[in-house]
């Protein structure tokens, strides 16, 4: 499994060691914040009670935890909507666009870096 600009934090039970099971590029777990090489970002920390909202109807066809805090990592160190495009070319079947460069939400990711599937306007 790989983790592209995705956040796991807050989940119910245990979140298992994944270090070498996972691709974690430009994500969030638990606490730990990951960059393109997959390396710890310093000085970069998740606190979800902080940072994540509840899941809540945030407009859209799905819930959504929307991002939230001051200092919140998931806002500005996710994948750029080029980076999320090059990604869905690159996968079988391919992501078009006009689906990765959206939120669940429908809101358009250009010129943003938010990770996970609420995009900050």
């Amino acid at each position: 499994m790989n983790l592209h600009d995705s956040i796991v934090s807050n989940n119910e039970g245990t979140i298992r060691d994944i270090s070498g099971v996972l691709l974690k590029k430009q994500t969030i777990v638990a606490d730990k914040v990951y960059d393109q090489d997959e390396t710890e970002v310093a000085g970069a920390l998740f606190n979800a009670s902080t940072m994540l909202g509840d899941l809540a109807d945030n407009g859209g066809y799905t819930k959504t935890c929307k991002l939230i805090g001051s200092d919140n990592p998931a806002i500005t160190l996710g994948m750029s909507n080029t980076g999320l495009s090059i990604l869905g070319a690159s996968l079988n079947p391919v992501i078009k666009e006009e689906i990765i460069g959206f939120d669940q939400r429908g809101k358009n990711r250009s010129g943003k870096k938010c990770i996970g599937a609420y995009v900050i306007e």
